[in-house]
């Protein structure tokens, strides 16, 4: 199937516009897809964190956009490696809280400004219990992960913010 676009719609801003914007986004959390504490720089992971923090008083579409855009990559960026994604997600947000990047989740998860289902999907997801649990890290992946993480590691990574 082959579809012209007209001329006038390859000269319009909108195409472009959508482009660079998922190319920016992109940007902006490709290191938290495979964040590894130990390889990773955390100032790679800072910019987003910040930028939707400081977003939430004044520009909350912001924070919606990014978080929204975070979970679709989350859910199908690479779904071969969606364990690790997951995993180099949630502990960028839990290393961000660790390191004082920001004090807590806590404006994010209640800002009542955020639709309801993002609030819950991020406490969710951040959530110790679901870390450990079965249905999210597969019996291979955590033999894989435990070459370099310890559980008590991962507990401590996620007490500041739950």
């Amino acid at each position: 199937c082959y579809i012209k676009m007209g001329s006038h719609w390859l000269a319009s801003d909108l195409l472009w516009k959508n482009y660079f914007l998922a190319n920016v986004k992109l940007a902006l959390f490709n290191d938290w897809l495979f964040f590894d504490e130990k390889v990773d720089n955390i100032m790679n992971i800072e910019p987003a964190m910040l930028l939707m923090v400081n977003s939430l008083p004044q520009y909350v579409d912001i924070t919606h956009t990014l978080l929204e855009f975070l979970f679709l990559l989350v859910d199908n960026y690479d779904v071969h490696r969606k364990e690790m994604i997951v995993w180099g997600a949630a502990t960028s947000f839990g290393i961000l809280v660790r390191k004082g990047v920001i004090r807590s989740l806590e404006p994010l998860i209640s800002c009542s400004l955020l639709s309801p289902l993002l609030r819950e999907r991020l406490s969710t997801f951040v959530s110790t219990s679901n870390l450990i649990s079965c249905s999210l890290l597969s019996p291979l992946l955590r033999e894989r992960l435990s070459t370099f993480v310890s559980t008590s590691n991962l507990k401590s990574c996620y007490e500041g913010f739950i």
